[in-house]
């Protein structure tokens, strides 16, 4: 406390860091990339089927075993990045929210600084004019 009449409290005074610019273009990234990588795995899945019509034998089981783990992968990988951009997206929001209850600690602390601070001038112009009266009756 630096003044008597501080609150005996602090609210926190820095900033919420976070720029929700970069974060758009990651989230944008992050969606680009997703349907990149779903658009991707359409396109080979359509060709794998063209040549699965006339293929048969145990190169084409090895290949569709392998094929279909891939696409799992892919698919899971477009998933994971959706899912990326949206926990971005929710730390978005979060810090927002954060930044404006930080902002209302302070307008609510720098409110009761000021009745505080009111309440001590109040205080003080009390003690000045009980000393001034009793300077006045040691004088009489």
């Amino acid at each position: 406390m630096s003044n008597p009449w501080d609150p005996p409290w602090q609210p926190n005074w820095s900033n919420v860091r976070f720029d929700p610019g970069l974060a758009q273009n990651a989230i944008s990234a992050l969606n680009n990339a997703a349907a990149e990588v779903e658009a991707v795995t359409k396109e080979r899945t359509d060709l794998a089927n063209t040549a699965r019509q006339h293929w048969q034998g145990r190169y084409r089981r090895e290949f569709d075993e392998r094929f279909n783990a891939t696409a799992q992968v892919a698919g899971q990988l477009a998933l994971d990045l959706r899912q990326a951009a949206s926990n971005l997206q929710q730390a978005g929001v979060q810090a927002q929210q954060d930044q404006q209850a930080r902002a209302q600690q302070r307008d609510q602390w720098n409110q009761q600084q000021a009745a505080n601070y009111q309440q001590y001038q109040a205080q003080q112009l009390a003690q000045q004019q009980a000393q001034q009266q009793q300077a006045a009756a040691h004088v009489m």
